[in-house]
């Protein structure tokens, strides 16, 4: 059995990590008929900047990284410590 182990996602992470999430967010709102694809882009620009307007340092949100026993990155975590108007954390990414 294998370990993972948690750490403060970095920037070389966070950049090609947040571009994939919007990129599958935009695919899924356009698969359920929730979004056009003509306005997908900036309706996801526009949620991603929103819920973490100053990406790895928006106050409240934990990101991070799992590594595996080999010290690979094998996945993210994030979740929202607190949010507006809402009690309690909120896991946006596992």
């Amino acid at each position: 059995m294998s370990n993972v182990n948690l750490q403060p996602m970095t920037a070389e992470f966070y950049r090609p990590w947040i571009a994939k999430l919007m990129s599958g967010y935009a695919e899924e709102q356009i698969a359920a008929g929730s979004w056009s694809r003509d306005e997908a882009s900036a309706r996801v620009q526009a949620e991603t900047e929103a819920l973490l307007p100053a990406g790895l340092d928006t106050p409240d949100q934990l990101l991070l990284t799992a590594f595996n026993d080999a010290g690979e990155a094998v996945g993210a975590l994030w979740i929202a410590v607190r949010r507006p108007q809402e009690q309690g954390a909120w896991i946006y990414e596992i």
